[in-house]
């Protein structure tokens, strides 16, 4: 849900097209998940003066990582659901090696073996990951200025500021580490106890990198908001932001000194970052909308 939403605060920011996420294009496709993205999108910006401002401009499309929002955030949606099942069907399974059977037999079984779990955190961590990279496609295409409106690198004095260049590099990083934390753990196997466990799942490790992605991709998307937020409160003013959207510019108002002018990144990217993990952003946008 976080992602939809920065996204669709990306989506004001870069002068991109509302028209894209009508319903009634998406409900041609049969992916849940993008319905339910497209929809978030296409109601968050609803009455978004900054959108309406070039809604007859002669761009002809959008680039991929804003225009396929729904698309892209939607099956990562889909896995995400698949796997949660997954794991809830193993939680509330038995996994133990004996069984004890009702009519007290001892029977042994293989039920102990996590390649459920395994296969689960390796979708979704690739899962997740998309979203971050995606993320970071958005914020290259800030890199690059929008029209007239927003300098490169969104520097108030670019070739003398660096803006959000830096910014956009550690993103970059951060997606660089999740194509390694991607690869997915259950492919793997090594044999043990002289052969005995021959075949293991290798579930630890998959949950455990698939942590390390959640965490990345939390920080790539801190850092994709707070440029977004910065281009809308200082080069899109005085025009103003979606109902759904403006609630978010306001708290972040209360946390991070939108300035013109270079400044250390690190410690609004930490705050942007705590604000997601706390659900503060998500809370107070679903008291106007209730995001799907």
């Amino acid at each position: 849900k976080i992602a939809d939403l920065v996204g669709a605060i990306s989506v004001e920011a870069s002068l991109s097209s509302r028209s894209v996420f009508k319903s009634s294009i998406h409900k041609l496709k049969q992916h849940p998940g993008q319905r339910l993205v497209a929809a978030n999108v296409w109601n968050l910006l609803r009455d978004s003066e900054i959108v309406l401002s070039h809604k007859d401009c002669d761009r002809v499309q959008d680039p991929y990582s804003f225009r396929c929002i729904p698309h892209v955030h939607g099956i990562s949606r889909d896995n995400y659901n698949g796997a949660k099942e997954i794991v809830q069907n193993e939680a509330n399974s038995v996994s133990d090696n004996p069984l004890i059977m009702p009519n007290t037999q001892i029977m042994n079984s293989g039920h102990f073996h996590a390649e459920s779990i395994a296969q689960a955190m390796d979708i979704l961590a690739i899962a997740i990951a998309e979203l971050g990279s995606i993320s970071e496609r958005r914020l290259h295409y800030f890199m690059k200025g929008i029209e007239d409106r927003v300098p490169p690198f969104v520097a108030s004095n670019p070739g003398i500021e660096s803006g959000f260049m830096t910014a956009h590099i550690t993103a970059a990083s951060l997606v660089s580490e999740n194509k390694v934390l991607t690869h997915p753990a259950s492919v793997d196997t090594i044999s043990t106890s002289g052969g005995q466990e021959d075949f293991v799942s290798m579930a630890p490790w998959a949950g455990r990198k698939c942590l390390r992605v959640i965490d990345n991709v939390r920080n790539i998307l801190a850092i994709e908001l707070l440029t977004s937020a910065t281009i809308n409160e200082l080069f899109h003013a005085p025009l103003k932001m979606a109902r759904g959207t403006q609630p978010v510019i306001k708290l972040l108002k209360k946390h991070v000194h939108f300035s013109r002018g270079d400044r250390p990144l690190y410690t609004d990217i930490k705050v942007v970052n705590d604000l997601i993990k706390t659900k503060q952003i998500l809370s107070l946008v679903n008291k106007n909308y209730e995001l799907n």
